[in-house]
């Protein structure tokens, strides 16, 4: 297989970022996965969370009701855009960037939401507190 070409799938993901996100809202099997994997991260109000490909949202609004704080990356601009309206929570910060080499980023976290889609590359581990932290 050919390598990917970056823009094309950020392309991609600008132009069915409403389909997808009417899709996740629609089907309940996406929802319990996302509320299962938040349940099973075993957050809570003192922490702060970096998700790495937040897409639409639909995630980080289920972990942003857990912890004191979300970081909420990826790299379409419109899946950013719908996140923003759905999510609307004082305690998210959305930021378009990409997932792999995020800039402006200086503190560590102690729980990393990445994205199933994305398992194949790792992130940094920078972003997690020293000694600590688990990836969901």
């Amino acid at each position: 297989m050919g390598r990917v070409d970056k823009q094309n799938i950020i392309r991609l993901w600008d132009e069915s970022a409403i389909l997808y996100h009417q899709y996740a809202l629609k089907y309940p099997l996406y929802r319990k996965t996302s509320e299962k994997l938040v349940q099973l991260a075993n957050l809570n109000r003192k922490e702060e969370v970096i998700e790495l490909g937040c897409g639409t949202g639909i995630t980080t609004k289920m972990i942003a009701e857990k912890v004191k704080k979300v970081i909420a990356i990826d790299q379409s601009k419109k899946a950013i855009e719908i996140a923003k309206k759905y999510v609307n929570k004082p305690n998210v910060v959305f930021i378009c960037d990409d997932i792999f080499n995020v800039s402006g980023i200086k503190a560590s976290f102690q729980h990393l939401r990445f994205s199933c889609l994305l398992r194949k590359k790792r992130p940094n581990k920078k972003l997690f507190k020293k000694g600590r932290g688990d990836l969901f």
